[in-house]
């Protein structure tokens, strides 16, 4: 594949970071889009120290806030003529409901409706440089969810943190087969990955015997940043799944949808609601 623009949200640690410097080390352009400025050019300077030479370009997008999509959107597309792959990377895990500037409920706005918007505004550049790639990471524990399209935000619901986060787990897939849908024929695919369980710092925002479990009886299951990274960067370049669209890759290897994930109606109405919430017109 010619050298194309990769855009990698949460790039400044854990996976994220792993996928830049492999994708660094393919020769590709990446641009690390992190929330705190500050900590993305530290994690650039790290990476270029073990990548001397790679084209890395740090830019701010906080996916908690839509005015920083939108502000990161026009920038990447006044700088690139053309994006080849945009991974979904960033997510949070918070201990309690916690709302964010635009009223979002923070899980939701950052694992789904800032990824949502990005992809809405970056469509004009993916598909200046199609063939492209959407990928997004998207937990197993997605099979889990439930979507309730009533009360998305927990306003109604007790919140509860793993029952939130399952269900931004099981809105990223079905975001990803109805953008397949959506962008059938034009050269731009659309997929979700499991990395697997993977260490890193999201685990500090774990409860206690989480963290302790993953450190000692689980350590076995976990992998690296590195390890985690490799499904990511293989959807994203590998030449043989260039027109693999609308699948959930568990690791390496795609698995069954839900079948959540397949009902046209639930997808329909969650991307209206979608649209709604973060201001596009449908």
């Amino acid at each position: 594949m010619d050298r194309g623009v990769f855009l990698v949200t949460g790039a400044n640690s854990g996976i994220g970071r792993a996928t830049a410097r492999a994708l660094a080390r393919g020769g590709e352009v990446v641009v690390m889009a992190c929330r705190d400025p500050a900590r993305g050019e530290a994690a650039r300077a790290a990476l270029l120290a073990e990548v001397p030479g790679a084209e890395l370009h740090v830019l701010r997008c906080d996916l908690a806030e839509l005015a920083s999509v939108r502000s990161f959107a026009a920038e990447v597309s006044a700088r690139f003529s053309g994006v080849r792959a945009l991974i979904h990377n960033a997510g949070v895990y918070p201990r309690e409901r916690t709302l964010t500037v635009d009223g979002f409920e923070l899980m939701l706005a950052v694992g789904f409706l800032g990824p949502f918007l990005l992809t809405h505004l970056l469509r004009p550049v993916l598909l200046a440089g199609a063939p492209a790639r959407v990928v997004q990471l998207a937990g197993i524990y997605h099979r889990r969810g439930g979507l309730d399209l009533t009360d998305l935000q927990w306003q109604r619901r007790p919140w509860d943190r793993a029952a939130a986060n399952n269900q931004v787990q099981l809105a990223r897939v079905i975001f990803m087969v109805e953008l397949a849908r959506r962008l059938d024929g034009l050269g731009v695919t659309a997929n979700a990955v499991h990395p697997g369980a993977v260490l890193t710092e999201a685990l500090d925002q774990a409860p206690w015997y989480l963290r302790l479990l993953a450190h000692t009886l689980a350590r076995p299951g976990f992998v690296r940043p590195d390890r985690g990274a490799a499904p990511v960067v293989r959807l994203a370049s590998a030449p043989d799944l260039a027109h693999v669209s609308g699948r959930f890759f568990d690791r390496f290897v795609p698995a069954p949808h839900v079948p959540a994930a397949l009902d046209g109606e639930v997808a329909a109405r969650l991307w209206a609601q979608a649209e709604r919430l973060v201001g596009i017109a449908g």
